[in-house]
């Protein structure tokens, strides 16, 4: 069964929809974005005509400005020194933190592990910015043991220098803001923490920054879905 899924970000209706064809029936999936969604069915009278039923949503989704989600768009230069990383390297990784990873992201880090994306930026949908807020994504961390220290997820989860809500990991590194993926609530959502958004109220230590969920800036709904809006940005200067 091929599922493919959407999304629709403005900033001010941020929404997902997925559709997948099983034969006659045809499943679709919406809601809010970092939702669970309502999932819907529809049976046709046969397989051709249901597929056909399945392309015209999608073309009508397009046309209303939604974006399929399709992270081989996204070129990403590989981290000098690093390899994909191996099972028992996620496995082990998986254990430290107590958690298993979003199968998108569990997946990149055997396919990719890490790397520098080609890609003009994210818009982050939420930034307290009056001006918008347009964030590069670099790098994406690497399990790798000789990954340089700035972009060695080992090294991020390690760090010294900020505290995240628990349930998250930090995931790339935007300009010294941070990239993070849930483990906990909603899994496998993507957020931005900014971290010049802390008050003094949330600082128990002024070398170290204290995030809580009332910094996060949902980011996107999945882990492709990052980098499908990493590779469909283009800066409109």
């Amino acid at each position: 069964m091929l599922t493919e899924r959407y999304y629709f970000d403005d900033g001010k209706s941020r929404k997902f929809w997925s559709v997948a064809n099983r034969g006659k029936t045809v499943v679709t999936t919406s809601g809010r974005l970092g939702a669970k969604g309502r999932e819907s069915k529809k049976v046709y009278s046969t397989p051709k005509e249901a597929k056909a039923a399945v392309k015209i949503a999608a073309d009508q989704k397009v046309e209303r400005g939604y974006i399929r989600v399709d992270p081989s768009q996204l070129k990403i230069n590989q981290i000098e020194g690093t390899r994909k990383a191996t099972e028992k390297q996620v496995a082990k990784f998986e254990k430290q933190i107590g958690a298993q990873l979003p199968e998108e992201y569990r997946s990149f880090l055997l396919a990719n592990n890490g790397g520098r994306p080609v890609s003009e930026g994210i818009n982050v949908f939420g930034h307290p910015s009056p001006y918008g807020y347009i964030a590069l994504v670099d790098p994406l961390y690497s399990l790798h043991s000789k990954a340089p220290q700035y972009a060695s997820l080992h090294g991020a989860i390690g760090s010294d220098y900020f505290i995240l809500p628990p349930g998250h990991i930090p995931i790339a590194d935007s300009g010294g803001n941070l990239i993070t993926i849930d483990l906990k609530q909603k899994v496998g959502v993507i957020y931005y923490f900014d971290h010049e958004m802390p008050d003094e109220d949330d600082l128990d230590d002024e070398d170290v920054t204290h995030y809580t969920l009332k910094h996060a800036i949902l980011l996107a709904g999945s882990f492709d879905e990052l980098l499908t809006r990493m590779a469909v940005h283009r800066d409109p200067d």
